[in-house]
């Protein structure tokens, strides 16, 4: 099952969540605004993960971001709909 780390609080991630729902695919949604032990999920992939260099050298947020079933970490919603 795919995993999508964002925030209810934001408009790329729910248009995300709605398009994973139109697409018909089954997600866990960890939202970083509603739950502490989510924020900190997010802020140690944040911290480790390679794919955040050019996120936080841009000063972005970096959500949703998707975690598929092999733990492929991604930004890119339409290759997670291609799957």
């Amino acid at each position: 099952m795919i995993i999508v780390i964002g925030s209810n609080l934001c408009s790329d991630t729910m248009g995300a969540v709605a398009r994973l729902k139109e697409e018909g695919m089954k997600f866990e949604f960890h939202d970083i605004s509603a739950s502490l032990d989510n924020l900190k999920e997010y802020l140690e992939l944040r911290e480790k993960s390679p794919l955040y260099v050019p996120v936080k050298a841009e000063g972005r947020i970096g959500i949703p971001c998707f975690i598929t079933e092999d733990g492929t970490e991604t930004m890119d919603l339409d290759a997670i709909l291609k799957k």
